[in-house]
């Protein structure tokens, strides 16, 4: 989830504009370049749409649901375009888990160079 402040004051028209700010994901999205520029992996947690295709939605309704979805596809296309799945997780069968805490696990590492010489870390 984006960061959204100020925490203050809960207005729900500022809440609003504030979650169709289309800048809100930029600190998402720039933490996703540092980690994968620097060789490092990104790891998401939960059901999430795995496109290349984000789904772009704007909304006058403070339900945060059609935001989640919209955010999760958004910061999962942006990861795609830089990454590839190099892990898929999900929690052993026959443990007696909640639906909310069996959650997919995926791990994503950098591309490499399309140039064909891979870099050493």
């Amino acid at each position: 989830m984006p960061p959204i402040a100020p925490h203050k004051l809960h207005r729900v028209d500022l809440l609003i504009a504030a979650l169709n700010d289309p800048k809100l994901l930029d600190p998402a999205m720039e933490a996703v370049d540092k980690a994968l520029d620097g060789g490092h992996d990104v790891w998401v947690v939960g059901h999430v749409e795995m496109s290349r295709t984000p789904i772009l939605r704007k909304s006058t309704e403070p339900w945060l649901g059609a935001y989640f979805t919209s955010w999760g596809s958004q910061v999962m296309a942006h990861i795609l375009g830089k990454s590839e799945l190099i892990e898929l997780s999900s929690s052993p069968k026959g443990l007696p888990l909640n639906y909310l805490e069996n959650l997919p696990l995926m791990r994503f590492r950098a591309q490499p160079p399309t140039n064909g010489i891979a870099e050493l870390r």
